[in-house]
């Protein structure tokens, strides 16, 4: 609670017009155990101010839920980018290979969107097509056709890939026959 204060007094320093929370907003608050560090806490507060004076239609309180779960989906997120960078690391370094990553996801170890962030980093660092990513997973030519099969049996297309915002740098995505 003394954070949370204390977090109110620099905003209030910054600029922010002078704003005291609830009871039921304190408790919104302190139920949410802040896994990033504690500047996570400062933004949140930061939001939560600015929205009360540019959404005034909205209870306070639903404000404040809104943006912890926003910080929920934002920590998931940047723990699954974190994992998956992790798993591509080991795949670069030659510790797994792209069945090893397969396997991981076949076992629900990595979601369907960590597989495709790890193809994603793959199309970055090779040439930007399928083919391309063969020796960056140590896929053999061979295998290639089961490559794409497995893909295509999981629902993961190149658009997808494409559009994604892991790819969005990359232009061409056509695969290589």
């Amino acid at each position: 609670m003394r954070l949370i204060e204390a977090d109110i007094s620099k905003l209030d320093e910054r600029g922010f017009e002078k704003r005291e929370l609830n009871d039921e907003e304190m408790e919104i608050l302190l139920e949410y155990h802040f896994p990033g560090n504690i500047r996570d806490l400062g933004k949140i507060l930061k939001r939560i101010f600015y929205n009360w004076i540019e959404t005034p239609t909205i209870s306070r309180a639903e404000i404040v839920k809104g943006e912890i779960e926003k910080a929920k989906r934002d920590w998931r997120e940047r723990e699954e980018e974190w994992h998956s960078k992790r798993i591509y690391k080991e795949v670069k370094e030659g510790r797994m290979d792209f069945w090893d990553v397969r396997d991981l996801y076949l076992n629900h170890e990595i979601n369907k969107y960590q597989l495709q962030e790890i193809i994603s980093y793959g199309l970055k660092e090779g040439d930007g097509t399928l083919k391309g990513v063969l020796p960056i997973f140590r896929i053999e030519e061979k295998d290639y056709k089961r490559f794409l099969n497995f893909l295509n049996a999981q629902g993961i297309k190149l658009k997808t890939l494409k559009n994604s915002d892991q790819s969005q740098n990359h232009s061409d995505y056509s695969q290589k026959n």
